[in-house]
């Protein structure tokens, strides 16, 4: 989670200052679902409300179906329809792991593979889950947190750092006093600060996690890469989008970021599916092609041995 609480109040300022406007109040309602804590959404979902009252009575109507199902998030979604094919795929022969339905979403330009030429000899089989513990970042809390929180979950999992507690490692994680997350963490993990982007990327988590036990840098990897990590016991930390939505892009002194990014562990795979231990949100299927379209943004991604 990065910087959305506070681009997601700018959004409701936005959308409830001035003439009303259906398509501010949609951003700032997007904007509000994808901070994902419900203490935030009490807050601030009323004041949309309010200005829904201003509109024309047709968008009054529109804005009215979009409230009725706005409980249906793309995780729930993801989830139900995830749970579904795991069901139906346990009653019938197995879907292979490299599904062809998996989603094909190419990554940005300037992304490059690192390590990611490397690969394990196990061959996946076609359902596999390996049981990493979930670890809270909110209990933690650190709503900022949820790196070093999805690496405490793997590092835990293969027998590493088994007597550390998030609050213990946080404090060893670096540190980028210029903000750069290619150099370390961004800001602070307990706290929203305006202007930072908040995060780590592979190139300083990797040498930090591995400092405790086994990290590979992936990134560049297919979803099949992470499969085969997985199929050899090997948990992967990766770079998604809060919730699997859109990316919300903003500009930094050391280049471009998605504001909405989120890190999660992946430690499971069916024939449809990614079985994902995220610190906010508890452990859910996912599609693999609502998973593969959130993690191609930025391609990151690193295992844990």
């Amino acid at each position: 989670m990065l910087d959305r609480e506070v681009k997601a109040v700018a959004l409701v300022k936005a959308a409830t200052t001035g003439d009303p406007d259906q398509t501010k109040i949609d951003q700032a309602r997007d904007a509000i679902n994808a901070v994902g804590i419900k203490a935030f959404k009490d807050k601030y979902l009323p004041k949309l409300d309010e200005a829904i009252k201003n509109l024309p009575n047709d968008q009054q109507a529109a804005q009215a179906k979009k409230q009725a199902t706005a409980g249906d998030s793309q995780l729930a979604v993801a989830q139900t329809a995830a749970s579904s094919s795991q069901a139906a795929s346990t009653s019938s022969q197995p879907a292979t792991a490299a599904s062809s339905s998996t989603a094909n979403v190419s990554a940005p330009q300037g992304q490059t593979s690192s390590n990611s030429g490397s690969s394990n000899s196990a061959q996946p089989s076609t359902s596999k889950v390996l049981g990493v513990s979930f670890i809270s970042q909110e209990a933690a809390g650190a709503p900022e947190g949820c790196e070093a929180a999805s690496a405490l979950e793997a590092l835990h999992y293969k027998g590493h750092a088994s007597g550390m507690s998030l609050a213990s490692f946080l404090r060893t994680m670096p540190i980028a006093s210029n903000g750069n997350p290619y150099q370390g963490f961004g800001g602070t993990p307990y706290a929203v600060v305006d202007g930072v982007y908040q995060s780590i990327f592979p190139s300083a988590f990797t040498p930090w996690v591995a400092g405790f036990g086994g990290a590979s840098n992936i990134s560049g990897s297919s979803l099949d890469g992470i499969i085969s990590q997985i199929a050899a016991e090997n948990p992967v930390v990766a770079w998604v989008t809060l919730n699997y939505q859109g990316p919300q892009w903003h500009h930094y002194d050391w280049g471009s970021g998605i504001d909405n990014a989120h890190v999660v562990t992946v430690d499971g795979y069916n024939g449809d599916s990614l079985h994902i231990v995220d610190p906010e949100n508890g452990t859910y299927w996912i599609s693999k092609g609502a998973f593969n379209a959130a993690y191609s943004y930025m391609k990151f991604a690193v295992a844990i041995s």
